[in-house]
């Protein structure tokens, strides 16, 4: 198909940044260009250096400063469904899989970052990647509580409220903090839908019904469902706490076998 009518065809979907992977996993890396830059204004794209991580699973989530230190580090595995798009965040998972040496060079390279540029307090939201070579890589740094209710999910893990936190060191207040290193086999999972559609209900299976910790649903009956393409587009948050490493990582990774978003 030539360039020109490929793009008019593609432009009904919303799901761009997907469309461009695969067009140049499938080596079409000409119409990869041409798609992409038909969406910026400058007429300008990046082009960025692909890094393979060593390990499952994006590294995010928060950390708090204190006084210049890193006090809590909320550092999660960042699930994807590689199933709807692969760049969204469907989830978090507590405790982090990552060897204990890339671990710490995480945890170096942020408190490195922390000091250099002065940072004295406050919350952190924070992405990174360790390459197959040990080098860590920020991915996106900003001063701010993370969304998809990580505050909420860090609260069950460590017993702090993050978000008054936040508040005091905004109004000045002295933070006295002991975090420690969290309890763990916690997880979130954002409910999403696969298709648009009006939403009906969700259905959940028996065996993730004793992991359900607290259910956020969003929509009502009737409301309109959107295929997920961005995290603005999840129906709701499911918090999960699991017994073990073994039961929380087979239940996320089969995780749509378990829930049946019901649309009309």
């Amino acid at each position: 198909m030539e360039a020109r009518a490929y793009l008019k065809y593609l432009r009904i979907s919303t799901r761009k940044v997907k469309i461009v992977l695969d067009l140049i996993r499938g080596k079409q890396v000409d119409q990869a260009l041409v798609f992409a830059f038909s969406f910026s204004r400058s007429h300008r794209i990046i082009a960025e250096e692909y890094i393979e991580k060593k390990h499952p699973y994006l590294i995010g989530g928060d950390i708090f400063v204190v006084d210049g230190k890193i006090l809590l580090w909320g550092l999660l595995n960042c699930h994807r469904d590689l199933n709807v798009n692969p760049l969204v965040p469907v989830g978090k998972s507590y405790p982090l899989q990552l060897e204990q040496t890339d671990a710490q060079a995480v945890r170096d390279t942020l408190q490195e970052m922390v000091d250099k540029l002065g940072i004295r307090s406050g919350a952190m939201n924070v992405e990174l990647i360790v390459d197959r070579a040990g080098h860590v890589w920020p991915i996106d740094v900003g001063p701010r509580n993370g969304g998809n209710m990580i505050p909420d999910l860090l609260g069950y893990i460590f017993g702090v409220d993050v978000v008054e936190l936040t508040i005091l060191t905004a109004m000045g207040e002295r933070i006295v903090l002991e975090a420690g290193e969290g309890e763990p086999f916690y997880a979130t999972h954002n409910l999403h839908s696969d298709r648009t559609g009006s939403f009906d209900d969700i259905d959940f299976s028996e065996e993730l019904k004793p992991y359900i910790l607290r259910e956020c649903v969003y929509k009502h009956p009737g409301d309109s469902v959107e295929y997920f393409d961005n995290a603005a587009k999840a129906l709701g948050i499911l918090f999960l706490k699991f017994p073990d490493g073994e039961t929380m990582n087979r239940i996320l990774t089969d995780i749509n076998s378990h829930i049946a978003i019901r649309l009309k």
